[in-house]
Formats: C-alpha cells, sequence, structure tokens
C-alpha cells in the first residue's frame, strides 16, 4: 500500500489564526472567557444572518443543546434520517428523546418527506434534518410538514457551512441550527460548535445549559438547572474568528474543488430534491461524495486511488446496521440502496489542480474498466 499523498482532508489555517491564537494566549485569557468568544458569536451570527449564534465545545454538544433547550416533553419523538454520522441520533438520545430513524431520498440523500409523514405519532415533536456532506435538504416540504404538524425543526448543519437553501444559510431555517467547526470542517477550530437561533428564549436556554446552568440572579454560583459544561475555549474562540473572517477565500476554493469533481461527474453526485418547490440550492462542498454505480465499484475505485497515494472516506454507516438504533433494514430501501455506493473524495481547499486532475483520472479509468 502506497503512503498517503493527498490525504481526505488538511485544515486550511495560516498566519492570521496563528495571529489571533497568540493573542489570546498572552491576554491570559485561555479558558472559557475571553474576547475571542463573542467576537465568534458575533461574526458567525452576521455572516449567516442570525439573531444569536452562542459558542458551545464541539458539534455533537451543539446538537444536544439545541434540542434540550425546547424544553420538550421527555420521551418526544423525534425524526432522523437513518444515513447520517451517528452524532445526530447520540445527540437526541442524549436529550431523553426517541430517535426514529427515516429513510433518504435517492436524489439528495437526505431525509425523505415522505418517510416522515409515514412514522409521524402523535409523540412526535421534532424533526432533525442533515444536510449531508453540505447538500441542502428541502426545507420548503419540511417546514411546510413542521408547520402543519406544530413540530420543530432543529437543523443539523455541522457539515453545511457555507450551504444554503434559496437565499437561506442552512441552520437559519429552521428553528434552530447546529454547527461543527472539527478539523476537517470547511471552517475549523480544531473542534468547537455554534448553536443559532432567532429566539432569544432559546438562546438563553443554551446559554444556561452549556455554562452549568448558572441563573439570572447575578451571583456566579447561583444554578437552577442541572446542565453541562459546554463551553468553547478562548483559545479554539480565537482560530475560529480567523476562519470567519476568511470564510470568503476559504469558499472560493472549496468551491474550486467541489465544482472540478462536479464537471468530470456531475452524474454520481448528490442531486437537488426540488420536489413541489421551485427552489435553489448551494452545494456547502463539505465534502465531495459519489454515488458509483454498484459496491464493488466503489471498493475498486478506493483501492486505486489508494495504491496512488490518495485517501478516501466511506460513505456513514446507516444507523439501523448499529448496535444502539438496530432496526429492519427493509424499513429502509433508499439507504440500503445507495449507502455502500458512495465514498468521498479529497476535499480540502489547498488541492492543487493537479491533484484534482490526477484524482479524476484515475477514478474515470476504473469506472470505465468496469462498464
Amino acid at each position: 500500500m502506497s503512503l498517503v499523498r493527498i490525504p481526505i482532508y488538511k485544515p486550511f489555517i495560516g498566519e492570521l489564526e496563528r495571529k489571533y491564537l497568540l493573542e489570546a494566549f498572552d491576554s491570559g485569557w485561555i479558558s472559557t472567557r475571553g474576547d475571542f468568544i463573542d467576537r465568534a458569536e458575533d461574526g458567525f451570527a452576521k455572516l449567516i444572518g442570525s439573531k444569536y449564534a452562542i459558542t458551545v465545545s464541539n458539534g455533537s454538544v451543539a446538537c444536544q443543546l439545541a434540542i434540550e433547550a425546547l424544553n420538550l416533553p421527555p420521551n418526544s419523538d423525534i425524526l432522523c434520517p437513518a444515513m447520517t454520522f451517528i452524532a445526530t441520533a447520540n445527540a437526541i438520545k442524549h436529550a431523553h428523546h426517541n430517535v426514529i430513524l427515516c429513510d433518504v431520498n435517492e436524489t439528495d440523500w437526505n431525509i425523505s418527506i415522505d418517510d416522515c409523514k409515514q412514522k409521524m405519532t402523535n409523540k412526535t415533536a421534532g424533526i432533525m434534518p442533515v444536510h449531508l456532506y453540505g447538500q441542502p435538504a428541502n426545507m420548503d416540504e419540511l417546514i411546510d410538514f413542521a408547520n402543519d404538524n406544530e413540530l420543530y425543526i432543529i437543523e443539523d448543519a455541522c457539515e453545511a457551512i457555507g450551504a444554503k437553501y434559496k437565499d437561506y444559510y442552512c441552520g437559519t431555517s429552521g428553528h434552530s441550527g447546529a454547527f461543527s467547526y472539527w478539523g476537517n470542517k470547511s471552517l475549523t477550530a480544531g473542534n468547537a460548535g455554534m448553536i443559532v437561533t432567532d429566539s432569544e428564549e432559546t438562546a438563553d436556554k443554551v446559554k444556561s445549559l452549556k455554562g452549568q446552568g448558572v441563573d439570572k440572579s447575578g451571583h456566579p454560583y447561583s444554578h437552577d438547572i442541572i446542565a453541562y459544561n459546554g463551553r468553547l475555549s478562548n483559545l479554539l474562540a480565537a482560530i475560529l474568528v480567523a476562519q470567519i473572517e476568511r470564510y470568503d477565500e476559504i469558499m472560493t476554493e472549496k468551491t474550486r474543488v467541489y465544482n472540478y469533481y462536479k464537471n468530470s461527474f456531475s452524474e454520481f453526485m448528490q442531486k437537488e430534491n426540488r420536489g413541489a418547490y421551485q427552489s435553489s440550492f448551494t452545494h456547502g462542498g463539505w465534502m465531495t461524495s459519489l454515488k458509483l454505480p454498484t459496491e464493488e465499484v466503489a471498493l475498486l475505485v478506493k483501492k486505486n486511488l489508494l495504491d496512488s497515494g490518495i485517501d478516501t472516506r466511506p460513505n456513514f454507516v446507516c444507523l439501523y446496521r448499529l448496535p444502539p438504533y438496530k432496526a429492519d433494514p427493509s424499513l429502509f430501501p433508499n439507504c440500503e440502496k445507495i449507502a455502500n455506493k458512495i465514498i468521498c473524495l479529497p476535499s480540502y481547499p489547498a488541492l492543487k489542480e493537479v491533484e484534482l486532475e490526477e484524482i479524476c483520472q484515475i477514478i474515470d479509468k476504473t469506472i470505465k474498466t468496469t462498464l
């Protein structure tokens, strides 16, 4: 096996991140207070057009606290796509609710509105769509469904920085949205998260939940709920501020990489799920992924790329095939049809044209030899 020359991802960090990190270090505010916390929250809220943005320690915590802040009846049902990273479902369980897995669409690989309708019960209180790999879900159909049934929408936008549905950034169409700034995300702080919402009540509850339940009395050790330490350090916030300020630069390069792949393999990539709506979609380009003709072709592409020192990543294992969420696979026909055919390609902003050309040539040659 060749050594990896082209990894699946590299963070796009530089001198500005270093400068701000050292400023935070030199300030002495290295824990969960400091100017960079406020700057990260204000900067991200302004960037995506949300009234409130609250930093948390990571994307998983963001998903969990976004749910807990709604004060839903205990053991409510929350609809969740069956093909996603396990953290989406775990957040629902950690918030003391029931995970109701739904099939996905063959087009965009996002949660199926038809299956949501089938899984709806009188216990259903919310839906947690995931914009998988940066492909926006059809929010209009989800919003109509949620409004008709008095459901909350909590968007898992951890993979969707920069993605838009119509003119709205993913994460801002529902009641609240959760973001991740893990090391391989389009904006990174190493490990950080954010919750966005237009609800002051929800924002206040998130702040309480992430800060050990400190109340508004003004006393630093007066707590009115049992809560968590989900706060972000000022050091990591400093890196995040730099990334937010470089958003246009980073997303220009992410879009360049995504479009290069799209020009070569659009037939194998996620498609927009328009349904009955006249909507526009902007893929966030987080992780360009291909749904290849068969599982065997996907494995062969992965092997041939790795033999040339190029890393890939498999699709997520569908949640109903994992012990915590075991369920009958026949209930998820679209997941079964597509899940094992998907591979993720190197998608970092600094990928060179010559590297993209090499990747695409290997994939194209492999596909043609299997036809």
